[in-house]
């Protein structure tokens, strides 16, 4: 029977599967033998113990950007509203987010007792599966599909009487994100495709995945989920408390406002929201938006296990919302209506994002393009020195959906280890040249400029050879050799930047050390191709389009591309003539 709001009774239903108490959060611990190996905790366990864990280990790098959201908007909910922790925000203020954030840090795990106390609080809507408020889901959602299937109804409205759009049901396989391994990168999804029934603790990793990155356009301007659409950038420490804390942004310098909103997350909720929206404003506060409802989701359960889920559009940001708030991407200010706003923009060349970290890791005022907030709360805490230089990692996350996003092709994950004492507040990704966000931005551009003529090199020898196939055909042979070229770089540049010690080094010495290991290996390369090119390359191919009659060969491709590689790496002052 329904209640007119969203929320079904089924009384028939048992409660199962509690997130507080059920092992189902994937980490990643090291035994006693020094073995990295998996563990699954509850939801209490996984506060309760955090400082004991390196990390998540879900499924895919998506799903641990989703269960970190859930996470931290659990932490926000504690420390940020609670009566227990209310002392600590007295002062609204920059100062006092970060006394607050100190205080949190320098306990060295979480109050296991204050977080257990809120949980509990929501105990019944922390059931998997439930009558009435299963987490995360509407089973409102189930008997509009039902109504939907039925001949006789098929243009029946929700419920509530808003909207009029239609309920899917996936599969296991399109649940569990099931598509292929991509060239150069890690496994992302698991191939499983005789699998027709998930267990419950997976399940709900998925859920929580679904929500923040499904690949489903729905009509009337509800896109892909919204994690998915943003570039993310997290932050990671020595374990996963740290990781938390070093993404538990407590006020924005550019809201001028700390995070102490008043919005409330799916659980809190009297009425769970059950129908479409797609201009729904963007939240000012932490909680609701790391909880922020994409779709409207209701597992189907059967035998004790879920075998699919049905799938309807849920919130989502009209292109002039303001989401200024969202910490974990980068922005860029647009004016609209003479209003500015603040736009998400998505991790460019996500295949290779090393090549675009300086752009990460600072703003550019020219292109009013801002760093993520995350990042800059950071640089609160270095610069009041409430917390010390340090290791950590940046991790960047990105999904690259297919043509009119109709499937999730790759998701690209990439971790940059460092030293924060390279941080300074710099304000573009040029800087200061002799800072090191300004070395680093030049060092990566005079790399670029030699893989560009490695790209050219590898084309010109190809020629020399008799290649004479269609320009699509020469990209496709030209981009693959420059994506191989790309991954080794790629290393080379997550070492040097991982070796960094600001106390020891200069920017200088160590920007022409990563231009000079680049293109030493980018020469090695080149040199390769050139001596095992053979006598055919040797002699080389008259090219008709070529009026004077010259010959392209393996020589003079070779003395061509050396002659650019030494002029760029002169013109950048990182050899001498």
């Amino acid at each position: 029977m329904s209640k007119g709001d969203g929320v079904v009774e089924k009384a028939s239903i048992t409660p199962m599967f509690n997130l507080l108490d059920e092992p189902w959060i994937k980490c990643a611990v090291v035994d006693e033998r020094g073995t990295i190996r998996e563990h699954k905790v509850s939801l209490k366990d996984v506060f309760r113990q955090a400082h004991t864990f390196m990390g998540l280990s879900g499924e895919s790098p998506i799903q641990d950007v989703a269960v970190m959201r859930l996470l931290l908007a659990i932490l926000h909910a504690v420390y940020t509203r609670t009566d227990e922790y209310r002392d600590l925000r007295e002062e609204g203020d920059l100062d006092g987010a970060l006394r607050m954030w100190r205080r949190l840090y320098e306990a060295g795990e979480f109050d296991a007792e204050a977080i257990s106390t809120y949980l509990e609080q929501w105990r019944d809507r922390f059931y998997l599966v439930h009558p009435t408020r299963p987490f995360y889901q509407i089973p409102a959602v189930k008997q509009r599909y039902d109504k939907e299937k039925d001949k006789s109804n098929k243009k029946s409205k929700d419920d509530s009487g808003k909207g009029d759009y239609k309920v899917g049901l996936m599969s296991v396989k399109k649940f569990i994100f099931t598509i292929s391994e991509s060239n150069n990168i890690a496994k992302i999804f698991l191939p499983r495709t005789d699998t027709d029934v998930i267990s419950f603790d997976e399940a709900l990793r998925w859920l929580l995945t679904i929500n923040a990155a499904d690949d489903v356009t729905y009509k009337g301007g509800v896109g892909v989920g919204w994690v998915g659409k943003i570039g993310n950038t997290m932050l990671s420490g020595d374990n996963l408390f740290e990781t938390l804390m070093l993404n538990f942004v407590l006020y924005d310098r550019m809201r001028e406002e700390p995070f102490w909103g008043d919005g409330l997350a799916p659980w809190e909720l009297d009425v769970p929201r059950y129908e479409k929206c797609a201009n729904y404003a963007c939240p000012d506060n932490q909680v609701e938006l790391l909880t922020l409802q994409s779709r409207r989701l209701y597992l189907k359960v059967e035998d004790g296990g879920v075998v699919g889920c049905y799938n309807a559009p849920g919130d989502c940001f009209s292109d002039s919302e303001d989401v200024g708030a969202e910490q974990f991407t980068k922005t860029v200010t647009t004016t609209k209506s003479r209003v500015q706003i603040r736009k998400y923009k998505a991790l460019s060349t996500p295949q290779h994002l090393w090549r675009g970290f300086a752009s990460v890791v600072a703003s550019d005022v020219t292109k009013k393009e801002t760093k993520a907030g995350v990042l800059r709360w950071l640089d609160e805490l270095l610069m009041s020195g409430m917390c010390e230089q340090r290791k950590v990692g940046i991790e960047l996350t990105q999904v690259v959906y297919g043509k009119q996003n109709m499937k999730i092709d790759e998701v690209w994950r990439d971790t940059f280890h460092l030293n924060t004492g390279i941080f300074t507040d710099v304000t573009t990704d040029e800087s200061d040249e002799d800072d090191w966000l300004g070395v680093i931005y030049r060092g990566l551009k005079t790399i670029e400029d030699l893989a560009y003529e490695y790209r050219m090199f590898v084309f010109n020898m190809a020629k020399s050879r008799g290649f004479s196939g269609t320009t699509a055909e020469a990209e496709n042979m030209l981009d693959k050799a420059q994506a191989e070229l790309y991954g080794s770089l790629g290393e080379i540049f997550h070492e040097w930047l991982g070796n960094i010690n600001p106390e020891v080094d200069t920017p200088e010495s160590k920007g022409t050390e990563l231009v000079l290991s680049a293109s030493d290996f980018i020469r090695g390369r080149a040199d390769k191709l050139y001596t095992q090119a053979g006598g055919v390359a040797l002699k080389g191919k008259v090219l008709t389009e070529d009026n004077y009659g010259n010959a392209i060969n393996s020589v003079c491709a070779y003395n061509k591309f050396k002659y650019k590689f030494y002029n760029i790496l002169k013109k950048g002052g990182y050899i001498n003539d």
